[in-house]
């Protein structure tokens, strides 16, 4: 199954791909989802409250990570 989209967010740098990457392998182990598959990752990166969505409006990587009780290291 392939799942396309287009970030909410314009073309990012590696760094805020792996950031964004890593807050949503977070978001999805921290739900306890056993079947990752691209509608999983869809969810979290683009759904509402997801990751992306949250960057475009303007949120800092902090404030994305603790709105979903996570932490950045």
């Amino acid at each position: 199954m392939t799942v396309t989209f287009t970030p909410p967010t314009g073309s990012m740098g590696l760094g805020n791909v792996d950031i964004a990457l890593a807050l949503t392998q977070g978001l999805i182990t921290q739900s306890k989802i056993e079947k990752i598959d691209p509608k999983v990752l869809y969810a979290a990166l683009m759904g509402p409250g997801g990751i992306l969505q949250q960057r475009s409006q303007g949120m800092g990587w902090g404030d994305i990570a603790k709105g979903h009780g996570l932490e950045l290291k």
